[in-house]
């Protein structure tokens, strides 16, 4: 999905992006002309869905225009401020040493196929559909909520995806349903409670990073460690700990 702001970039300061392992939330921010821009992003494993929150304290609201997009083959509509895409995947692909042009195999009767839902709630402002290239354009809004679903067809890997997949179109719908019935706060809390029931079960003490390299950004401190050696364990339990965050925010199956 892509988000593309359409105000100039002039008046731009202070950006910051972060990641917060101990609650799997990410957050994009800065001023524009002194009013404070936000994007918060979560993905929740409790409601299947993508969550996506953007604010403006400016009084002019937020424009922008959403789109779906996928290297697969696809196709998509739009309609009441939602994106529907639809698609399959290669029922085979080559090794990448494998020397041949097409190094994927696609056909609709036997490739896992998956429908996607993009739906956009505007607390104000206003939200339209762009029927020409199935695009959502946001038009004065302070506050946005996105959220994103997706189910494939895949029911084991003895099943043929095709005569014997799940229906994925009616998951999916099911889905998009019980979140558009949630407010962000209501899905923000059950994804971090869920998260944090599998994060805090483990803790890293490999001692303390002197103050003036922990003050120094992630990418910086990453560089002096590799190429001069430097010694830092808080950047150790770090990597330990992001390692756990993208396994615990992974797809899960039933008895996980």
């Amino acid at each position: 999905m892509t988000i593309e702001y359409l105000d100039d970039t002039a008046g731009i300061s202070d950006y910051h992006r972060w990641l917060d392992i101990g609650n799997a939330t990410a957050r994009t921010q800065y001023l524009k002309d002194g009013k404070l821009f936000t994007s918060d992003y979560f993905a929740s494993a409790p409601d299947s869905v993508i969550v996506i929150r953007l604010k403006s304290e400016n009084k002019e609201g937020i424009h922008a225009s959403l789109s779906f997009d996928s290297p697969l083959p696809h196709s998509s509509q739009v309609a009441d401020n939602e994106i529907s895409v639809e698609g399959y995947a290669a029922y085979h692909s080559f090794p990448v040493y494998y020397k041949a042009e097409d190094k994927h195999r696609y056909d609709p009767e036997r490739g896992i196929h998956f429908k996607t839902l993009v739906r956009v709630l505007s607390v104000d402002g206003s939200v339209k559909d762009r029927y020409s290239d199935s695009r959502i354009e946001i038009d004065g809004s302070t506050e946005v909520l996105i959220l994103i679903a997706n189910v494939t067809s895949f029911n084991g890997f003895d099943k043929d995806p095709v005569k014997e997949g799940r229906n994925y179109r009616s998951h999916v719908e099911k889905r998009m349903k019980c979140a558009v019935g949630k407010t962000y706060d209501a899905l923000r809390e059950a994804h971090i409670r869920d998260y944090k029931y599998y994060f805090d079960r483990v803790k890293l003490d490999l001692g303390d990073t002197d103050d003036d390299i922990a003050a120094l950004p992630t990418d910086k401190q990453l560089l002096f460690y590799t190429d001069c050696k430097q010694r830092n364990p808080d950047l150790e339990e770090l990597y330990f700990q992001f390692g756990r965050y993208l396994l615990i925010s992974s797809s899960r199956t039933s008895s996980t």
